[in-house]
């Protein structure tokens, strides 16, 4: 399924937060499972700013959440990760080939 323009603009505006950076980072190593406290005590931030962050980063559909219990855990959508890397992956190809001339050798 191809993505809008939208949605890849969506997708750029919550990545472009160095804490959901370091929370998407967190979750992928090793395909973690973790709840909000675990994130928070790793990242050494609050769990209202975790939860804040997790809100925007499962919007955009990056990770799910599971209830076990009275804990929420949050882990990485693996699928929707990879729809969108191929998505970028053409965009990139597309912005390589309009800017290659840029590369070149003299």
């Amino acid at each position: 399924m191809k993505l809008t323009e939208k949605k890849v603009a969506d997708i750029c505006k919550a990545l472009g937060d160095p804490t959901r950076i370091k929370i998407i980072k967190l979750l992928s190593s090793r395909g973690r499972i973790l709840c909000v406290g675990a994130i928070a005590h790793e990242l050494g931030i609050s769990q209202p700013a975790v939860s804040q962050h997790l809100k925007v980063l499962k919007s955009i559909g990056l990770i799910d959440d599971r209830r076990a219990g009275c804990h929420v855990h949050y882990c990485v959508c693996g699928d929707t990760l990879g729809q969108y890397k191929k998505e970028f992956d053409e965009l990139f190809k597309l912005l390589g080939r309009c800017c290659s001339h840029l590369y070149e050798d003299d």
